[in-house]
């Protein structure tokens, strides 16, 4: 797990309510821009080391969030990969303005995302940009006479957008700036940007944890799975080898990530991720770990069967995902904000509530032998049941052995 940082500064409205923040690349605790980093290169960061991965709204506490990107960046669409509510995509002073970035930019704004042009100049090649701005960001005058001028010229510009002033510094800089018609202010006299750190996934891991959040949805989507395996050549050669493995008898041969992903189904897919994903993600890991996870997955999907109930694949996923939070060397609560769990198995797995929580702590009680706790428990929730157990989890565990030869 590498740590990554990023930095967030309040924008506050004239009843000093935050409305959301401006998010800043860093590459330390030390609260400043990088030297030497390009507009690209802190824009590219943003999106796929920090924001994308652990979540914009989650970032900016599901406030607006005002991000940086510069033309490269808007033509190469990174907005796009990250949901657009909330999001604010600012155009930095530094951007080239042509036919490229304008076409780009109506895109984007065609499809929902919110504009706001940064560091405002009064360079008429912001001009070509009007149509497509809800925000125009500039630094507050230091002479407190200019800033009811300033204001006027840039309403005069662009009339249809909410203007941010930054660099406030004084109170009176605010009372001023309010009183002349801003809409938003941000600077020191409010807060310093707050240096935040996260520790992320290693890159060559996003890929396999990626295709595991796809098993939390109720239904796999075959494109989107296609698309993940697509990023990962290893990955995509064992699915095409696993199809063609099972249409060998048909004398059939597929070479396409997407037909093959199809041809196995949704079962066979939930399985093979389940198994591949979690172990591409447990690299660095004993193999004991995988084998946990394996372990009380089985147990908890056969539990059913012990009262005539269907096997549950809901409870594999669960017990897998109980102990991501060992292979990913972070807290349980992390894992349910990565994945974005929905609150029914984030509940199974923090306070062992429900069907599925309930088998996790059963599993659970009987990895440690604690065979008072398991009678308790199968007393409590299995009123008149009678179950072998321990044939259940000896039985998991040969199960979860195959799964990984």
């Amino acid at each position: 797990m590498s740590i990554q940082f990023l930095a967030k500064q309040p924008i506050l409205d004239i009843n000093s309510d935050v409305i959301g923040y401006e998010l800043l690349y860093r590459d330390s605790e030390e609260n400043a821009f990088p030297p030497g980093l390009t507009d690209e290169q802190a824009s590219a960061r943003m999106f796929y080391e920090t924001a994308l991965f652990h979540g914009i709204n989650n970032v900016t506490e599901q406030r607006k969030a005002f991000v940086n990107l510069c033309d490269k960046s808007v033509l190469r669409q990174l907005p796009n990969l990250i949901p657009r509510e909330n999001l604010i995509v600012e155009i930095v002073e530094r951007s080239s303005v042509d036919d490229d970035t304008i076409v780009a930019i109506a895109e984007l704004h065609e499809l929902g995302y919110v504009f706001a042009l940064d560091d405002y100049d009064f360079d008429t090649k912001w001009s070509q940009l009007e149509p497509y701005l809800s925000y125009v960001k500039f630094d507050i005058p230091e002479d407190n006479a200019l800033i009811a001028p300033t204001v006027e010229k840039i309403k005069a510009n662009f009339p249809n957008v909410k203007l941010v002033a930054e660099r406030i510094e004084t109170k009176l800089q605010a009372d001023f700036a309010f009183a002349c018609g801003v809409d938003y202010l941000q600077g020191y006299y409010f807060a310093k940007p707050q240096v935040m750190k996260f520790r992320n996934i290693d890159p060559s891991k996003v890929v396999a944890m990626e295709l595991v959040s796809c098993l939390t949805k109720e239904l796999l989507d075959f494109d989107h799975v296609s698309k993940i395996l697509s990023r990962d050549i290893s990955l995509t050669a064992r699915v095409i080898k696993l199809a063609n493995v099972s249409l060998a008898f048909r004398n059939l041969n597929i070479s396409s990530i997407n037909k093959a992903v199809v041809y196995l189904g949704e079962d066979m897919m939930r399985k093979f991720i389940s198994v591949v994903a979690v172990s591409k993600l447990a690299t660095d890991k004993p193999d004991e770990i995988v084998l946990l996870g394996l372990r009380r997955a089985l147990f908890i999907q056969n539990l059913p069967a012990l009262i005539g109930q269907k096997e549950s694949p809901t409870g594999f996923l669960v017990g897998l995902l109980s102990v991501l939070d060992a292979i990913l060397d972070c807290s349980i609560e992390e894992v349910i904000n990565k994945l974005q769990l929905q609150e029914k198995m984030a509940n199974s797995l923090l306070n062992y509530e429900g069907q599925y929580g309930c088998a996790l702590q059963l599993v659970k009680y009987v990895e440690i032998a604690d065979w008072k706790n398991v009678i308790a428990l199968i007393a409590e929730k299995f009123p008149g049941q009678e179950f072998n157990i321990d044939g259940l989890y000896v039985e998991a565990s040969k199960q979860s052995e195959a799964l990984l030869r």
